[in-house]
């Protein structure tokens, strides 16, 4: 009988080979296959497994008319295959078996004919299911191409219902294939090795049902399909077990991972078979190694097989870390070789093999330096060339410090990897800075230490260093007693071995005592636990040094010890782990309470506390020890434990310098956590903020300017930063710590809402006024978003009245903060004033008695409190109009105002009470708004302040000092006491006084008639009274009288409308009667008496415009112009103090009146512009850096009101950008920054004295000018617009700007400006500029500007185009530099279609430079041989000059007149020939153009100049 011989190839099989090999003679046809099935399938069932002795060429048949055969017939032939093969299963089975069990022996015919058969159906069952996966995988290829352009929602699966678009298969090929696999698996479990002569099956036959295996693995959905899965890795474990496939199968287990990322997943599924069911750990390792193997040059080609290896490697390390252990030799070689995946992948496994350190609490030698070489490895690549593998390497680090497995000796190191400007934290990485991030912030959790600052840490250290001086200086005099008790050691060894022993046990449970006492929790013991584990790790060498000198009967005392003592053993049953000696848990126990007892020394209580102090280190200290030892202790002994407790004192104190060292490296981590804030990134910002909240809540030091700076953040445009912060100010201020202070229903008990309280007053105390405008911001947040405890606003009102109920200072404060909040929360509305209107009276306008001077601070937050409750008057347009506009007002005489009145009159003259100016503004805001009839208020408070003015004309009576100012205006003041007595029986309602002609007198004149000697303070506060009222009356008029009008028109509107079927009635009347009704309508606003316009009866935009013109009017003619006001005379006086600083000295008199006098300039122009001068002349030359400050401000307010007026006086506003005084300069950058953003100030080339705050000393002019020209970028093309004369006008060196700072800047402005198109044409804009300077500092800043631009290919063709603008420029060396460089850029992304032209424009580049500088060599070698020829020359002359005569001499200077004679006559004739060429020296060429050029220093003209000559 024929062998049959397993075909390489399907092919093979239709010729002959080999001699005697079975040969397919008849390959049935298409047609007739239908009809020769069912013949195999009768003769299967007849004859058995045999049949496909005869039956093999029909079956081949379909094989080979695959690509033409229907699916029926496939199908049919499948079954047919698979049927018979488990036919063959069992009765090949039970022939073996009775073969084995010697029942029967087969001979050779048989042993052939079995194993053909055998042959034969498993190579057609392999056959067939390599064919059907090759035309189901390549159905589902063309299937997904199809489907690539359906959009995310289009289902390109690859079987559909288990089968593709073009076969279409009746059975579960899933199915199939499982009872396929489970067939070969069963077939090859039997004794096969029967059938081959010698007994070993060939391998070709084992490659069969291998193979199989390896093209299902391929398919990932029968990868992923659990039963196949099992089926394969069972019948590979089979054929590794009995037929020596073990390194076949790692091979092509190592290649299916390379070539399919699915394989991952499936793989680790089969290791862990191989591990935990089959026992097959070589086959593991085997594949392991064969991974391993590869080389790193093909990895870097093929990234996909790079990642497909690590991420197996991973997932074996993190399974079974041990075996990773194993192959890590072979990975190492892998940290220095690309692709980067690698490395990941190797310290991947080294992050999971460290952990199992970590868990241990003693490591013998080998495994300590295994642990430290690895960590080594790690911290090395904490700098790898690759961001990915940094950030790797910094969350294994991550990982390890949350286990606790960072020793202490290396915390220091890795914390200086972390922070600085070097460090992790500034990597260009975002993902490498997360790491870095979160690993800091564990390992300032893990040192209990970090609660200190440096310097208390420091005490602690200095502390312990004395006392091991003290125990080192002890031990060396034991010493010297040993030598001389030698002789007696022997006779008391006995006695003093067993006192010693008691002594040790006695101080052994004292210890035991002092450390149960110093437990307070469970918690705090697990803490100071795993701190010990950290100490026991990092003093490992120390350890080895104790246990030489424990002697045996120590060690099992100390045994014994561990046993009993909870706290120092760790439960832990792992076999391998050991005990450590008490040496050691004494170590850890004196470092754990001598940290833990710093906080205590720092304050100064250690010494009240024995049972700390004591138990600080275990000993007291020589003396004390002495003390403890019998006189009949041996010296020997003593000095054991004497060396002993020097050992652990020494780690104590190395201990506490590397803790010293890692505590300064987090206030630079806070620092750069601070930096982190401001960052672009937002992965940044929120790491920063996780930060800042953890460290908080852990109690570390130093964190106020970080949490200030994170509260501001809630500003930010990005709504994750901004729910961020709401979350930390949640987590720090508004929520307590523990569940127990909320209730069911998620509400705050009342004592959980009294420390939240106490929380939110702390931070009131300690913050600025920009942190209570972001908390308020924070606070409205969750209001809005209803996340707001109402439980917490009604207990901050009880708590409000309980603290202003009490005298004491804390309790006041406590008030004022509670106020504070309370102005956060509170809701504007009727409601809310008459529900709380009472209570801020009550206890915040009201002294508790009479002995106690009234707080004007917490008079302030009252009324601040009452201006939030104030209704708003805006209309709602889906309501009643009417009803909505109308006002809420309270009575003159309400006990709200008198109170008010009553402490503005009374504190005037007290100089202790420095906050009277804010609060007067306050009080005066809240008449204003909520008065009926707030001037007749305002008269009355002007003329008693004017009243205590005059009666220090008696009062003071001394010469004018040093703290008083001069008052020459006192007919004004007199003449306003006056009309107080005068007005008794004038209506409170009116604003005005009894016109007087002498208040408008000259105050020159004035002043020589009365003087007063008035203090500072009082003439101050006085001025500013002046001024606010001014103000807040326009606001009044243009605010609240003009709604009102309007409101009242509206109703008159309606009641119009509702009289349809009667005549309207048009009454006008005069201008004039209007104007004269002027102070009624101002003072009676809610009389409801009927106005002009409601009599008049207009109507709509008419209505308003009458309205709006009739109250411009009184501001433009009365309120300051006419003489039958009050304010008119003051404003000669505000402005006579103004004009006289010689007079007025005092800074805070000319604060008051400069901003008075502003004030007053805001009502109408024509009391502005004459004054303008004046306060440009003071915001310019005053001495006072509060006046300049408060000025700038002030003319930005001018600006913004009367923009015709100001825009000539722009210049002077951009030059307080260069005053001295920082806060001027911080001024006048908010205030220009604030109009050119609202457009009230054109954008001109003046806008480069503001690019100078970007290089200001003063780190808040820096971030304001870049805050402010990030946003002008935004606005259109304005930066772009004025850029080129920015850079013209910072390149001129007259103006100042060095290089270096002219470079940050455009640094920072070229990338603003991002739009191509824009680009293009600075840099065309750029070139021309070098044709009209003429200095190489110009030139140089030309082209570094040009070289800051990311250029694109339609930017260098720009500059190809603008080569000869700069090439004579390119013998600089800078200039050739800056263009050389972006060459270089250029090169890295430039199409290579482009690549051509590039290089032609580099070569041009290269010769203009080269002939540039051999151009200037000459140059210089001319002028140096014409500078030699010269000297020669006057060598020459000099050589002579001795022989030269007296009538030459004469003849020489006769010569020389006449030569001069001539050339003034010359001259003069050149004068009268033509009058217009005076001064026009003609230009001689010279040689050395650059020097020329460079001593030319003529002014660069700009256009934005142009405009503003114009």
């Amino acid at each position: 009988m024929s062998e049959f011989i397993i075909p390489v190839a399907k092919a093979d099989l239709l010729k002959r080979s080999v001699s005697n090999a079975y040969v397919v003679n008849d390959v049935i046809s298409v047609r007739n296959l239908r009809n020769y099935l069912p013949k195999c399938q009768r003769s299967l069932t007849s004859e058995g497994f045999t049949y496909i002795l005869h039956e093999f060429d029909t079956l081949f048949s379909v094989l080979h008319e695959w690509q033409n055969v229907d699916s029926g017939i496939k199908e049919n032939a499948w079954h047919i295959v698979l049927k018979g093969y488990e036919v063959c299963v069992r009765q090949l089975g039970s022939v073996l078996e009775s073969t084995q069990t010697g029942q029967s022996v087969l001979n050779r015919t048989e042993m052939n004919t079995h194993r053909n058969a055998l042959k034969m159906h498993t190579y057609l069952l392999c056959q067939f299911v390599d064919m059907f996966e090759n035309e189901l995988n390549a159905n589902a290829k063309s299937a997904v191409g199809g489907n690539a352009g359906r959009g995310r929602g289009a289902k390109g699966g690859r079987r559909g219902d288990r089968g593709p678009s073009d076969l279409q298969l009746c059975m579960d090929w899933f199915v199939e294939c499982e009872k396929a696999v489970g067939a070969l698996d069963q077939i090859c479990r039997l004794k096969l090795d029967q059938l081959w002569d010698p007994p070993v099956a060939e391998e070709d036959f084992i490659n069969l049902p291998a193979n199989c295996c390896y093209k299902l693995l391929e398919d990932r959905d029968i990868a992923s399909n659990a039963n196949i899965r099992i089926a394969v890795i069972r019948l590979l474990a089979t054929l590794v077990r009995r037929y020596g496939h073990s390194i076949a199968c790692s091979v092509k287990l190592a290649q299916l991972l390379q070539c399919f990322p699915h394989m991952v997943t499936c793989l680790m599924a089969i290791v862990r078979s191989f591990i935990e069911d089959e026992k097959l750990i070589s086959v593991v390792r085997e594949l392991l190694k064969e991974i391993c193997s590869y080389n790193g040059a093909d990895l870097e080609r093929d990234s996909q097989a790079s990642q497909n290896f690590s991420n197996f490697l991973l997932e074996v390390a993190r399974t079974y870390p041990t075996l990773a252990q194993s192959i890590l030799p072979l990975l190492r070689c892998r940290l220095d070789e690309e692709p980067y995946q690698m490395r990941n992948c190797v310290l991947g496994v080294i992050g999971e093999i460290l952990p199992m350190f970590a868990k241990r609490e003693q490591l013998d030698p080998n495994e300590r330096v295994q642990r430290d070489r690895l960590m080594d490895l790690l911290q090395e690549h904490i700098h790898d060339v690759n961001g990915y593998v940094r950030a790797k390497a910094l969350q294994i680090w991550h990982n390890i410090v949350v286990l606790g497995g960072l020793p202490i000796s290396r915390q220091s190191k890795l914390a200086a990897l972390l922070v600085g400007n070097l460090g992790a934290m500034m990597d260009v990485s975002a993902s490498a800075r997360k790491n870095a991030c979160k690993t800091l912030t564990a390992m300032i959790l893990q040192c209990p230490a970090a609660k200190l600052t440096t310097n208390e840490l420091q005490q602690v250290v200095n502390k312990e260093t004395k006392r091991l001086e003290s125990l080192e200086e002890l031990l060396t005099k034991v010493g010297t007693l040993d030598e001389n008790e030698t002789a007696t050691k022997d006779d008391n060894n006995n006695n003093g071995i067993n006192i010693q022993k008691s002594l040790d046990k006695k101080k052994k449970s004292k210890r035991r005592n002092s450390k149960e006492s110093i437990s307070v929790s469970e918690d705090s013991g697990r803490k100071r636990q795993t701190f010990r584990r950290r100490v026991r790790r990092s003093l490992d060498s120390d350890d080895e040094e104790q246990q030489a000198t424990d002697d045996d009967d120590e060690e099992e005392e100390d045994q014994e010890e561990e046993s009993d003592d909870e706290v120092d053993v760790d439960n832990s049953n792992d076999a391998n782990v050991t005990l450590c000696p008490t040496a050691e848990l004494d170590a850890a126990a004196a470092l754990e309470a001598a940290i833990h007892s710093a906080a205590a020394v720092a304050a100064g209580s250690v010494n009240n506390n024995p049972s700390v102090e004591n138990n600080c280190i275990g000993i007291t200290g020589g003396n004390d020890l002495m003390t403890e030892s019998s006189p009949l202790r041996s010296t020997s002994v003593a000095q054991t434990q004497l060396t002993a407790d020097v050992v652990r004192q020494r780690a104590c104190v190395a201990y506490l310098l590397e803790t010293s060292s890692f505590i300064s490296h987090i206030q630079t981590a806070i620092k750069d956590f601070q930096s982190m804030l401001s960052s672009k990134t937002i992965s940044d910002v929120i790491e920063a903020i996780e930060f800042f909240v953890i460290a908080k809540q852990a109690g570390i030091k130093g964190l106020e300017n970080g949490i200030r700076l994170l509260l501001t953040l809630i500003w930010s445009q990005e709504e994750t930063i901004k729910k961020a912060v709401i979350e930390a100010c949640q987590k720090l201020y508004l929520q307590p710590d523990s569940e127990e202070y909320f209730k069911s229903d998620g509400t705050l008990t009342i004592e959980g809402a009294d420390i939240v309280a106490t929380n939110l007053s702390n931070f009131i105390r300690d913050s600025e006024m920009g942190d209570l405008v972001s908390m308020e911001r924070i606070i409205q947040q969750l209001i809005a978003s209803n996340q707001f405890d109402s439980t917490l606003i009604d207990h901050l009102w009880q708590r409000f009245i309980q603290s202003a109920s009490r005298t004491d200072k804390d309790s006041s404060d406590d008030a004022k903060s509670m106020l504070l909040i309370i102005k956060m929360i509170v809701k504007s509305g009727a409601k809310e004033i008459n529900r709380h209107l009472d209570t801020l009276i009550r206890h915040g306008l009201e002294p508790l008695d009479s002995s106690c001077p009234i707080d004007l601070e917490r008079v302030k937050f009252t009324c601040e409190v009452l201006g939030r409750m104030v209704p708003s008057t805006k209309s709602d347009k889906s309501g009643d109009k009417s009803s909505l506009l109308k006002p809420f007002r309270l009575p003159t005489n309400h006990v709200l105002f008198t109170r008010l009145k009553t402490i503005l009159i009374s504190t005037v003259s007290q100089p202790n009470q420095v906050l009277w100016v804010p609060m007067m503004e306050q009080a005066i805001s809240i008449i204003y708004d909520l008065a009926e009839a707030p001037d007749s208020i305002m008269c009355y408070l002007l003329r008693s302040t004017a009243e205590k003015l005059v009666q220090f004309k008696s009062v003071l009576p001394n010469p004018v000092n040093s703290n008083e100012s001069i008052v020459d205006n006192n007919q004004i003041l007199d003449k306003l006491v006056r009309s107080d007595d005068d007005d008794d029986n004038v209506n409170d309602e009116q604003e005005n006084v009894p016109p007087s002609s002498q208040m408008k007198s000259d105050p020159d004149v004035t002043s020589s008639l009365i003087s007063v000697n008035v203090p500072a303070f009082l003439l101050s506060r006085f001025l500013a009274l002046i001024g606010h009222i001014t103000l807040k009356q326009l606001v009044f008029m243009e605010s609240a009288v003009l709604t009102e009008l309007k409101r009242r028109s509206l109703i008159q509107e309606d009641r119009d409308s509702k009289r349809k079927s009667k005549s309207r009635k048009n009454i006008r009347q005069s201008r004039m009667s209007v104007m004269e009704n002027s102070v009624n309508v101002s003072s009676g606003i809610t009389t409801g008496q009927p106005t002009v316009d409601e009599e008049s009866g207009l109507v709509g935009v008419a209505a308003d415009d009458t309205e709006a013109d009739y109250i411009r009017h009184i501001c433009d003619h009365e309120l300051l112009k006419s003489p039958d006001l009050i304010l008119n005379p003051l404003l000669n006086f505000v402005t006579y103090v103004c004009s006289h600083p010689s007079r007025f000295t005092d800074e805070t008199v000319q604060a008051s009146a400069s901003l008075a006098l502003a004030k007053m300039m805001l009502v109408n122009a024509e009391v502005c512009e004459p004054r303008l001068q004046l306060l440009f002349t003071m915001a310019e030359r005053s001495q006072s850096e509060i006046v300049r400050a408060n000025l700038i401000v002030a003319l930005g307010d001018l600006c913004r009101r009367f923009p015709n007026l100001i825009e000539p006086w722009t210049p002077n506003l951009y030059a307080r950008l260069r005053d001295t005084s920082a806060k001027v300069r911080t001024n006048a950058l908010n205030t220009l920054s604030h109009l050119i953003l609202n457009d009230m100030v054109k954008v001109k080339g003046q806008i480069s004295e503001m690019t100078v705050c970007l290089v200001d000393k003063i780190d808040r002019l820096n971030i304001l000018a870049r805050r402010f020209f990030h946003e002008l970028s935004q606005k259109g093309n304005a930066l772009y617009n004025v850029v080129p004369d920015i850079i013209s006008r910072l390149s001129d060196p007259t103006i100042g700007v060095s290089e270096e700072h002219f470079h940050s800047i455009m640094e920072f402005l070229i990338p603003l400006i991002v739009k191509e198109r824009l680009c293009e044409t600075l840099v065309e804009k750029l070139c021309a500029r070098f044709r009209t300077t003429t200095l190489e500092r110009q030139w140089r800043d030309l082209s570094f500007c040009l070289n800051a631009m990311p250029f694109s290919d339609r930017m260098m063709r720009v500059l190809y185009e603008n080569l000869p603008a700069f090439a004579d420029k390119l013998c600089v060396q800078e200039v050739y530099a800056a263009f050389d460089s972006i060459i270089s850029n250029v090169k890295k992304l430039i199409k290579p279609d482009n690549m051509a032209r590039l290089e032609e424009f580099e070569t041009k580049v290269k010769e203009f430079h080269e002939k540039g500088v051999a151009d200037e060599a000459a140059v210089r070698r001319a002028e140096i041989a014409a500078k030699t020829a010269k000297q020669r020359s006057r060598n020459n002359r000099a050589s002579h000059s001795s022989n030269v005569t007296g009538n030459n001499n004469k003849v020489t200077r006769k010569n020389l007149r006449r030569t001069t004679t001539s050339r003034t006559a010359i001259l003069e004739s050149d004068e009268d020939e033509d009058d217009n060429e005076i001064g026009k020296i003609p230009t001689v060429r010279e040689k050395n153009t650059r020097t020329t050029r460079a001593r030319a220093r003529t002014r660069i003209a700009f256009s934005s100049d142009d405009e503003d000559n114009e």
